[in-house]
């Protein structure tokens, strides 16, 4: 029991790919998360209340003309 199981090259390469693609795959979706936080934070900042406005004045001329 003492002694440490010993894995063939290939298999042991495998897993040591297969770690370093799953490091990535979360490191990619953090980044995604990030990201959309960071696009919400903007909007929250007056980026949606300056951009509303416009729009439906833009739109009421339309209707008026």
């Amino acid at each position: 029991m003492g002694e440490p199981i010993r894995l063939p090259p290939e298999i042991s390469e495998l897993l040591a790919r297969h770690a370093e693609y799953r490091r990535r795959r979360a490191r990619l979706s953090f980044e995604k998360k990030i990201a959309i936080i960071e696009r919400r934070r903007g909007e929250l900042k007056g980026w949606r209340k300056t951009e509303a406005p416009t729009r439906t004045i833009s739109s009421s001329h339309r209707t008026e003309k």
